[in-house]
């Protein structure tokens, strides 16, 4: 008699647990679809996740963050080319950087003594379709 019992109620819960977990997943369920209905209302179209959000945006910089830029390029660079000499990097590799573009020029090739820090610059950031920044294009004003 004991043992039906167990028995009984290891099969109740296991039925309570199995319920409990189809409801959460209906329910969970249930609430993303009413997000991606949000979601797709309030963009106008069908296939959010397919389409780029951000093609493209321009900003605006002053010099000096121009120059912070180019600095923190360059010793990123450096870094990545001393770690390669003396071992394995962890850092990225050169191709996972967006190329950065200064008035027309790569930034290895600008001289950052030229840039006053009170003028202000253009920024133009290129997205691939991942969302990942592929080129930067600076342009002074």
């Amino acid at each position: 008699m004991d043992e039906q019992i167990t028995r009984a109620l290891y099969l109740g819960g296991c039925l309570m647990i199995l319920v409990l977990a189809l409801t959460s997943f209906f329910t969970a369920y249930h609430d993303y679809q009413a997000y991606a209905s949000h979601v797709r209302h309030y963009t106008g179209s069908q296939g959010v996740a397919k389409e780029e959000a951000y093609a493209e945006k321009d900003s605006f910089m002053t010099g000096q963050d121009v120059t912070s830029l180019i600095l923190a390029r360059r010793r990123a660079d450096r870094e990545r080319f001393l770690g390669g000499l003396y071992g394995e990097s962890a850092d990225p590799e050169p191709g996972e950087y967006p190329k950065l573009m200064v008035d027309g020029m790569s930034y290895r090739d600008v001289r950052i003594e030229g840039i006053e820090p009170d003028s202000l610059f253009q920024s133009h950031i290129i997205f691939d379709p991942y969302g990942r920044p592929v080129r930067v294009e600076i342009e002074g004003r």
